[in-house]
């Protein structure tokens, strides 16, 4: 299943960066928490820790994420439930809608995304990840497609990188879907993956 999942899996990566400054705000000056962090994807064969983004187990409803287009919160769950047996929920996103999560803070060396999806076999799945910190904004695309109708785990998926003299920046996701109902769970950032 792994190998199909890779083999049916494609992605494509556009990225661009902003030549304009930002202002500073007040979580620009914040320096990111300390994390709970697990090798969450280990049966996979990456042994890299992981923390989850800000309710990115949907179990805490619509918190954190604005959604639009027939996006909602259902009562489904990758079988694998590597967040506890108690997690009952996973975003749902119909043909055209989206979630975009809050501003997450992330410090340097956590540079990259997974979690859970289920195609429903045609269309794709497109993330959308947007960093600021005091100096500027970059942006980059990720688009997933498979014909596979199972729960399957991401690819590794790179955050874009704009860091100022702190190290930290803010990254806000967006997950879009288009020609069929995705469904998303479990979206985790890797805070060590640049060793």
């Amino acid at each position: 299943m792994r190998l199909l999942a890779r083999a049916l899996a494609a992605a494509t990566l556009l990225s661009a960066i902003g030549v304009a400054g930002l202002s500073t705000s007040a979580s620009a000056a914040t320096k990111c928490p300390a994390r709970s962090t697990k090798a969450a994807f280990s049966q996979w064969g990456d042994q890299n820790q992981y923390f989850v983004a800000n309710n990115g187990r949907f179990e805490g409803g619509t918190k954190d994420w604005t959604l639009a287009g027939g996006a909602s919160i259902v009562a489904d769950q990758a079988s694998w439930k590597i967040n506890g047996a108690n997690d009952k929920k996973a975003l749902s996103l119909p043909s055209g809608s989206s979630a975009k999560s809050v501003s997450i803070c992330v410090a340097a060396n956590e540079e990259s995304l997974r979690f859970f999806y289920r195609s429903p076999g045609t269309g794709t799945l497109t993330i959308r990840m947007d960093v600021a910190d005091s100096s500027g904004w970059a942006y980059s695309y990720y688009t997933l497609w498979t014909t596979q109708k199972t729960w399957a785990v991401s690819p590794i998926i790179e955050l874009p990188s704009l860091r100022d003299s702190d190290g930290d920046q803010w990254v806000t996701l967006t997950f879009m879907s288009s020609g069929g109902t995705f469904k998303v769970d479990d979206v985790m950032i890797d805070p060590w993956i640049a060793r």
